[in-house]
């Protein structure tokens, strides 16, 4: 998860734009607290949870292991397993995926 603050970084000598800066983890932190306060949400919503549930989703959508790690930028496969979190729909997806594979495979027969 990246999060970035428009109105701090440098100007761009040729737009006058500035550059987004990434905030402070601790930073992200508050504004996660903040947030979290505001919408009624427990206080177990944090950015790791935050984390946890985004690549789950990752999962559901049908990404690759080397997919996800791409995004999360996790080093090893093992790393990222720990947060995407097996699913049913992840069940069902892959099974949809082997089922399309073997008709594929039975028609060039």
């Amino acid at each position: 998860m990246a999060l970035f603050e428009p109105e701090r970084g440098p100007k761009s000598p040729a737009t006058g734009r500035r550059t987004p800066r990434l905030y402070s983890l601790e930073h992200a932190r508050h504004l996660l607290q903040k947030a979290r306060a505001k919408a009624g949400l427990p206080k177990h919503v944090t950015l790791a949870a935050c984390r946890h549930g985004g690549m789950t989703e990752l999962g559901d959508a049908g990404l690759t292991e080397p997919q996800i790690m791409s995004l999360s930028a996790h080093e090893t496969p093992a790393a990222a397993r720990v947060y995407v979190k097996r699913t049913e729909l992840q069940r069902v997806t892959g099974a949809r995926k082997r089922r399309q594979f073997v008709e594929r495979g039975t028609r060039r027969s």
